[in-house]
């Protein structure tokens, strides 16, 4: 986050075209794109481990809290999707934007993850990103086997 997370005021200097952003990585308004991106799908995952669908499924920790608070999490996770949604149509806007209009061709570093010419952005520490999504899959994994049988009741 360090490498890309700037201040609002970079964002709005960056709009107004008043400063440069590095070759390398997201800039200004991208950086902020990433961490809503974040936020959004932390909000999905969430709200979907507690969510049903009132006739037969439920999420796998819908047994630990009340029918209506599922109910309402339920609510914010159909919203939430919808704003997911939204955000994919303008990241891949932009994309088209950036590629075809101002002439950068984000495409071909997105699976390299490097641009071409570009540098200035330390290593990404990835055995650390691994180890750290290793270890929330397992505690992940263990709160569904604690987690109390889900059913939802007809009546």
């Amino acid at each position: 986050f360090k490498s890309f997370l700037r201040g609002p005021t970079a964002v709005f200097d960056y709009l107004r075209g008043r400063q440069p952003y590095p070759a390398a990585g997201h800039n200004p308004l991208g950086g902020f794109s990433v961490v809503a991106f974040l936020l959004v799908l932390v909000m999905q995952a969430t709200t979907g481990l507690f969510s049903n669908d009132e006739i037969a499924n439920a999420g796998p920790f819908y047994g630990w809290i009340a029918p209506q608070t599922s109910n309402r999490l339920t609510s914010l996770h159909a919203i939430n999707s919808k704003v997911l949604l939204g955000l994919i149509v303008l990241h891949l806007a932009a994309v088209a934007w950036y590629q075809l209009v101002r002439r950068q061709d984000l495409l071909r570093a997105f699976w390299p993850g490097r641009k071409a010419g570009a540098d200035g952005i330390d290593s990404s520490r990835g055995a650390r990103a691994v180890l750290i999504v290793i270890a929330l899959i397992v505690a992940l994994a263990l709160a569904i086997r604690a987690a109390p049988e889900a059913t939802i009741s007809l009546f």
